[in-house]
């Protein structure tokens, strides 16, 4: 977020109160419960390249951004894995290649990703359900 608040200042508030709803190596879906869809306008409203700039830096790679409106508010578990300790625990070392096949369900593997985990920390977010 200290990232966001230099590229675009407003991107900051607005991510606030908003959630990755999809997510690929060439695709971004931010979702925004019902009850900020002032905020959706808003964020249609930035300017692209900057927004693109930003989730480049982030990511490491260029992304395609997309804005949406769910249909009911998210509603996260707070069961979910810490990302700062499936780093540190990460047995594979640092520089082990992520495989997503091998990840399979399980959370603390996914967490060894390192964009998974920069996208959990822009987002404030926890893994909550990883679908095949």
């Amino acid at each position: 977020m200290e990232h966001c608040a230099v590229v675009q200042p407003t991107l900051q508030h607005i991510l606030r109160d908003s959630w990755p709803t999809d997510l690929s190596s060439s695709h971004l879906k931010i979702g925004f419960d019902p009850e900020f869809a002032e905020d959706l306008d808003h964020a249609r409203r930035l300017d692209p390249g900057s927004l693109r700039h930003f989730f480049q830096k982030v990511l490491g790679h260029p992304v395609h951004i997309e804005f949406a409106l769910l249909d009911h508010p998210v509603r996260w578990s707070r069961k979910a894995v810490d990302p700062s300790a499936a780093a540190t625990e990460n047995t594979g070392g640092e520089n082990a290649p992520f495989d997503s096949k091998s990840a399979g369900l399980n959370p603390q593997a996914w967490l060894r990703n390192q964009t998974v985990r920069e996208v959990l920390e822009v987002f404030h977010g926890d893994i909550v359900e990883i679908q095949p």
